[in-house]
């Protein structure tokens, strides 16, 4: 005769799972097993779990940074992973590493990709979200869809009238970008003389092809100076696609 026993413990997923073994009885101690102990045997659940993929994703923090890219003749260059600004670069020049994943100029932008770098760059727009109200929508970047850096022309040089030197192309952002349209991540309404932002969330992908998203929320310093970009972030070291 056979009774089956079952034993409980504990996986990696903290989750209980049932554990059976056989073992050989003698009929005299069969007979001895009370009806009550053998309902309460068949009537008991085996429980079999395993971790999901979603166990092992790293949930991102939302950190804020200002960037001063009010200086006209140079690139600022930040890295997501580090956390911080990693080296600065002429206007009219790129750097060529891969530390660093998104760029600063004035109301220039660049990732670490096309023209502008030799990374795994690229951004997209997340047009049906805004910085106010979509953040916590933003929850998984896209597979595909990022577009590269471009050849576009800057300012190296605040200089009014503008001379042949005043204006240099070089690589940077077609997604992110600024300028006197309305509706681009950084506009400049002549009439008013004043910079606003358009409150755009966008998905970015790091040199070394991992995830964050991030948004601009302003272009003025405590003290009302233009070509400070204060950053929101959520940067996914994981690798994973997991934005929240």
């Amino acid at each position: 005769m056979y009774l089956i026993q079952s034993n409980n413990y504990k996986t990696a997923c903290d989750e209980v799972v049932i554990k059976t073994r056989i073992v050989s009885i003698n009929n005299k101690k069969m007979n001895k097993i009370s009806l009550l102990a053998l309902g309460l045997l068949f009537s008991t659940s085996f429980l079999f779990t395993s971790c999901s993929d979603d166990d092992n994703i790293v949930p991102v923090e939302a950190k804020e940074v200002i960037i001063d890219a009010s200086d006209y003749t140079k690139w600022v260059y930040f890295s997501f992973e580090e956390g911080k600004i990693v080296g600065e670069s002429a206007a009219n020049e790129t750097r060529d590493a891969l530390d660093w994943d998104i760029a600063f100029h004035r109301y220039n932008f660049r990732t670490n990709s096309g023209t502008s770098g030799s990374g795994q760059g690229g951004l997209l727009e997340s047009t049906e979200n805004t910085g106010q109200i979509g953040w916590d929508n933003v929850v998984e970047a896209p597979e595909t869809g990022y577009k590269v850096d471009e050849d576009i022309t800057i300012m190296q040089v605040f200089e009014m009238p503008p001379t042949p030197t005043t204006y240099v192309t070089t690589g940077g952002s077609t997604v992110m970008t600024g300028g006197t349209e309305v509706g681009l991540t950084v506009s400049f309404d002549m009439s008013t003389r004043q910079y606003s932002v358009n409150d755009q969330i966008y998905v970015i992908k790091t040199a070394d092809g991992k995830y964050a998203k991030l948004w601009v929320s302003d272009f003025y310093d405590a003290d009302s100076k233009s070509g400070h970009v204060t950053l929101k972030y959520s940067y996914q070291e994981d690798g994973s696609r997991s934005l929240r």
